[in-house]
């Protein structure tokens, strides 16, 4: 953690606001000939729509193709941080 970002931290802190944090994870593979995609999200990455996700499985989908044969663990993540006002 840098400096700044601890010192914006405890600023807001005593202002009664907090960081949280929105993640969700797209998973791909290949199952029975096609792409099977597992997406993952905590209770505030539920706010990111249903259209990045289909866009991040696409992209997964092309990635897919690039990788050298047998490889695994095709992951996407957003992962950002937002304040939220006590």
């Amino acid at each position: 953690m840098n400096i700044i970002f601890m010192l914006d931290y405890l600023f807001n802190l005593f202002r009664g606001v907090r960081y949280n944090t929105a993640k969700v994870k797209v998973a791909t593979f290949v199952g029975a000939g096609k792409f099977q995609h597992g997406v993952q999200h905590n209770k505030y990455g539920k706010n990111i729509s249903e259209q990045v996700v289909d866009a991040l499985e696409k992209v997964n989908e092309m990635a897919w193709d690039e990788m050298p044969i047998g490889s695994t663990g095709l992951e996407v993540k957003i992962i950002y941080k937002f304040l939220e006002k006590n």
